[in-house]
């Protein structure tokens, strides 16, 4: 997952989709429009890791209520939005934070070199037995990557969690990019509905970039349809949106012959061996959470932080009164 900007965050003030928990009465007399505010919600949050958002961004991503491409345009416009914002270059970000622009122009290119960098292994995820959804994650799902970290979440074929990430772990180690392709979130058919329903885990389904299984994707976000109530243009068009993705490529006859025995042993010895390791590794850790259909692999759990980051900039944001 993607790293915070601010770094100097603390524990989580609040959990679960609140849909018009931001929608409280202007201060000082001011009537603020609801799409403002929704717009407000969403380039603070990105914010968080100083990443502008162009048109499109912002109306996919729009927070709580629906608004076209061409209303958020014109209400960036209007007194409210423009003391606290600013659009710049098609992109828009808080004012004060122009420098931000350049820095997004060079953490895109980073992102297109480390995905090159990357790309025969990513395309082989989509071909590999029983991975039915391959995507990226955190920084990179958003070319916006500042490290070199290349974040992965993938579905596989139920009963297979373990065995796919146990022989991915060792593919990516072969091929010298264990340290820089992390596979930290997996989950089977079974588990497609993530027990985690806050602000931040909804941005994480919402930013998700599907680069094969389109079926699978297209059933994971509807699993996860509790967060259509934060991301409702997301929502509206998620079908449209991944129309290009293609299906995994796997032959179907491997699965099969894989399914004779050698797929059902790999997965028992991974639950042992890898499960093992893992839960040494992520001993205490809140972020690691490994279940006979899950491993969520997340060493440094950013969520609580960002939660309570979110809340104390949105606060800053909607105070401010720029001449």
């Amino acid at each position: 997952m993607p790293e915070p900007a601010d770094d100097r965050l603390g524990t989580a003030v609040e959990e679960g989709p609140r849909p018009r928990a931001y929608l409280r009465a202007p201060t000082a007399g001011e009537a603020v429009h609801e799409v403002d505010r929704a717009i407000l919600r969403t380039v603070t949050y990105a914010g968080l890791f100083e990443c502008p958002l162009d048109l499109g961004e912002l109306e996919r991503s729009l927070l709580d209520v629906p608004a076209a491409a061409p209303l958020i345009a014109e209400r960036l416009g209007r007194p409210y939005l423009r003391r606290r914002l600013v659009s710049s270059g098609g992109q828009v970000h808080p004012r004060g934070r122009e420098r931000w622009i350049g820095e997004r122009d060079g953490r895109r290119r980073h992102t297109r070199r480390l995905l090159e960098r990357h790309g025969r292994l990513l395309r082989l995820l989509g071909r590999f037995p029983f991975v039915k959804l391959v995507a990226l994650s955190g920084a990179c799902a958003h070319d916006n990557a500042a490290d070199d970290d290349v974040d992965v979440f993938l579905v596989t074929r139920r009963g297979r969690a373990w065995a796919v990430s146990l022989a991915l772990t060792l593919l990516a180690k072969a091929a010298g990019v264990r340290r820089t392709l992390c596979l930290n979130y997996l989950v089977d058919e079974d588990a497609m509905a993530l027990p985690e329903r806050d602000v931040f885990t909804a941005f994480e389904i919402v930013g998700l970039k599907p680069l094969a299984g389109r079926s699978a994707y297209r059933r994971f976000v509807d699993a996860n349809r509790w967060a259509a109530e934060r991301f409702p243009n997301f929502f509206a068009r998620h079908q449209e949106l991944s129309e290009s993705v293609p299906e995994p490529a796997c032959p179907r006859w491997l699965e099969v012959v894989l399914d004779l025995g050698p797929a059902q042993a790999l997965e028992a010895a991974s639950r042992r061996l890898l499960g093992a390791w893992l839960r040494g590794k992520g001993a205490g850790r809140p972020g690691v959470v490994l279940t006979a259909h899950r491993l969520k692999l997340h060493t440094h759990d950013h969520a609580p932080r960002l939660l309570e980051a979110f809340g104390r900039a949105l606060r800053d944001a909607e105070g401010r009164a720029f001449p």
